[in-house]
């Protein structure tokens, strides 16, 4: 994993990140707060032992819109939590990408790659897929979203990244065509890349 860490431009830009780790560290407080919400009446609702029809069906209802509550801030604090902690670079031929809690790695000269292409509203996306051949885990890195595209200098080390080491003879058959490829699709759009303002 040696060589120039190369930070891409796919992440948010930092004070968008400072922002929304603020607000997913509030949201997930709240999160907590939340949770103690549901466990206190939970408790007191099973000790108390009140369980006629009424009782009962008023603590269904509770925990019904708890749980729907809590499953909302929970799902909105994961969100703002992964754009503020949601890192990607290149260091050599690795791609790196840092989440909330771990790291995924993996090696574009090893790894069987792709590129995906979709098309919404007219609106182009073409996403590089990187397959660890021995683990099977993926990574997945927009290149170009409708009119944001990576610039070319970042397009020419994952090309680079992706052809690799020669002489290690990484991959073979239809995976070395394949990321040849791609390293070469990169490489034309680093013209368009570079046109661009």
């Amino acid at each position: 994993m040696s060589g120039k860490r190369i930070r891409l431009s796919v992440d948010p830009p930092a004070g968008c990140r400072i922002v929304t780790l603020a607000a997913g560290l509030v949201l997930a407080s709240i999160l907590a707060c939340l949770a103690g919400l549901l466990v206190k009446p939970t408790a007191m609702f099973f000790t108390e032992g009140d369980f006629s029809v009424g009782s009962v069906l008023l603590f269904v209802v509770y925990v019904v819109i708890m749980c729907a509550v809590l499953y909302a801030v929970g799902a909105l604090a994961r969100v703002y939590l992964r754009m503020g902690r949601t890192r990607t670079w290149l260091r050599g031929t690795v791609l790196v990408e840092r989440r909330i809690v771990l790291r995924r790695k993996i090696d574009l000269s090893t790894a069987r790659v792709e590129l995906r292409q979709t098309i919404t509203a007219g609106d182009v996306t073409l996403i590089l897929v990187a397959i660890d051949q021995r683990s099977g885990r993926s990574l997945e890195l927009t290149v170009v979203d409708g009119a944001m595209i990576l610039p070319g200098s970042e397009l020419t080390a994952l090309a680079r990244a992706i052809v690799g080491v020669p002489s290690l003879g990484a991959r073979a058959g239809d995976d070395h065509a394949n990321a040849m490829i791609v390293a070469g699709r990169l490489s034309e759009l680093t013209a368009v890349a570079d046109e661009r303002p």
